[in-house]
Formats: structure tokens, sequence, C-alpha cells
């Protein structure tokens, strides 16, 4: 049964690399599709432990009017129609062409965050050092930049002058670690 989890991870990984496992779990995956309209939705998919037999649970994290959502959870005709020869990266091709042909709309609620605030916190969250940052100092400045910026979205404190006194803060940690540069070299 594990090997058609791990087959499944493969091709997902292969497809999908914006789709990522919750946590190292393989039955649960998070992401976030960008359709031709620009719009981001984030998804969720939860593999069932009988899985193949059983069809797996794609849904939304945020409310959408469509005709195959419903309480966010993606009910596509395919999916209906599940079978054990269905893979999960063929459910989400077809989520595609349909959000593609019909777009959602964005439910406005209280539990619902703009598109500006979800695309901002996507940035935050997903953000990885890029390689450029080659030493573990400069590393740890960064993710001491992420981890604030973390807490400041938490708080929902997350403004543009904060983004800006965090910015100048990490430059000027940049700047002492180019300045001990020069004196090692």
């Amino acid at each position: 049964m594990e090997e058609i989890i791990y087959k499944e991870a493969e091709f997902l990984y292969k497809r999908f690399p914006f789709l990522k496992p919750i946590e190292g779990n393989l039955r649960n995956w998070r992401g976030q599709v960008t359709l031709k309209n620009k719009e981001k939705i984030n998804i969720l998919i939860k593999i069932p432990e009988n899985f193949p037999k059983s069809k797996p649970k794609i849904m939304t994290e945020e409310e959408f009017d469509h005709k195959f959502i419903k309480n966010k959870k993606i009910m596509i005709p395919l999916l209906a129609n599940w079978n054990e020869n269905l893979h999960i990266y063929q459910i989400i091709n077809s989520v595609l062409v349909h959000f593609n042909k019909n777009f959602p709309k964005f439910k406005k609620g209280k539990n619902n965050k703009s598109k500006q605030e979800r695309s901002q916190n996507e940035v935050i969250e997903s953000y990885e050092p890029p390689v450029f940052f080659n030493t573990e100092l400069e590393k740890k400045a960064l993710n001491e930049l992420i981890e604030t910026l973390k807490i400041y979205k938490k708080q929902k404190k997350i403004t543009q002058k904060s983004y800006k006194t965090l910015f100048s803060r990490y430059l000027t940690e940049i700047k002492k670690i180019e300045e001990i540069k020069k004196l090692v070299v």
C-alpha cells in the first residue's frame, strides 16, 4: 500500500512542484494553484488509508462560489467517477481545467482573507533562503527575518512600514556580515 503512496508522491513532485506534503506526511498535501486569471487558490489533498480503493479528498482553504466547490470540498466529475486506475495528478489537472474554464469567485467573509493578504502570507511561509546565502551566519540572519515576519503575520501587524523596518534590519545584518568577511579575508 505504501508503494502506491510513494508512486503518487513521485507523480505529484514531478508534475506539480507547488504541492508539498504537510509535515512530511505523504497522505496530506498542500499547495497553491495559479489560474489563468492570476488568482491563487490554496488546496489541500488528503489521501485515505485505503487509497486507491477510496478517492482522495481535495479541498480549498477558503470559501469560493463555484459549481464544483461546496463547503470548501472540490467535487469534480472525475472524483465522482473515481476508480483505482486514476492518479491524483489527473485529478489536479482536471481541477485546473475546470477552474480555468469557469473561475471560482472568492467569497467575502470574516474567515476569508483578501487576495493581497493571502499572497503576502504565502510569500512569507514559502520563502526559502536563496543559494547565494552560503554561510551559516547569512542564513541565520535571513531565517531570523523570516521568523520575525511570521510572528508579525500571526499578530496581524504586517504593514508596509513593518516590512521596511524589518528589511532595513536585515540589510544592516548583511552589511555587518560583509564587513566581517573583509576583515577575515
